[in-house]
């Protein structure tokens, strides 16, 4: 379950970033332009379009693919140790009180 949370505010810091950065564009446009920013940033020509598009794309792939397949790994990798030692454990300790019922050892 907390990983489940963690992934959704990674989710949701992504969208933040990607909302900042075209406030960030926007604003940037403003100084440039002092007229109509809106419809500069809104109006682009073919292939500001086709790079704005490629951009997205591409930051979605590689924070979506590479960094939380990244975290993911990460996450299980540490999780994975601590799960197993616990089990293994838990079945020494089974394994003991087993043998003193059975009157093995002690």
């Amino acid at each position: 379950m907390k990983g489940k949370r963690c992934f959704l505010v990674l989710v949701y810091l992504f969208w933040l970033v990607a909302l900042g950065l075209c406030a960030g564009l926007t604003s940037f446009l403003s100084e440039v332009n002092e007229g109509n920013y809106v419809m500069t940033f809104l109006e682009l020509s073919e292939y500001d379009a086709g790079i704005v598009v490629g951009t997205w794309y591409l930051s979605i792939f590689v924070f979506g693919y590479g960094i939380l397949n990244y975290i993911r790994l990460q996450v299980i990798s540490r999780v994975a140790v601590k799960q197993a030692t616990k089990i293994f454990n838990k079945y020494e300790e089974d394994l003991k009180q087993s043998r003193v019922k059975q009157g093995d050892g002690q």
